[in-house]
């Protein structure tokens, strides 16, 4: 009887992609974690609920610091200016009788993400 580490890499690669845990099936040995890299490290997401995580990863991807960045093909931007951000424009307030929005203000760390981001993908799409 043949088991599962018996079936070429790519197939076992193949396996990974029907996983909802592919990244703890990548943990479970070498042969399987050298299968499964590419799949899990193909797709980077830049979202704002991560933004100090997005950051690192878009350093290393430009720096090519990491053997991940060989595998990223796609790079989906979720949020592209931190200090814009349309899913939160600001709070409401209560004032003259009816609820207004008011902005926020965008504080030191907003204005550092956001320069850093673009110099990063400025660096990234050169």
């Amino acid at each position: 009887m043949t088991g599962l580490l018996s079936l070429a890499n790519e197939l076992i690669g193949k396996i990974g992609d029907e996983l909802d845990t592919c990244k703890a099936f990548r943990g479970t040995c070498r042969q399987i974690n050298h299968a499964i890299t590419p799949q899990v490290f193909s797709h980077l997401i830049i979202d704002e609920d991560r933004i100090h995580l997005s950051i690192s990863q878009l350093e290393a991807l430009t720096a090519r610091s990491t053997r991940a960045a060989e595998y990223v093909q796609t790079v989906d931007i979720r949020l592209l200016a931190p200090n814009y951000n349309p899913r939160s424009p600001g709070e409401y307030v209560f004032s003259g009788g009816e609820w207004v929005l008011q902005e926020g203000p965008k504080g030191p760390e907003v204005a550092w993400a956001h320069e850093k981001m673009r110099e990063l993908l400025h660096k990234l799409l050169a």
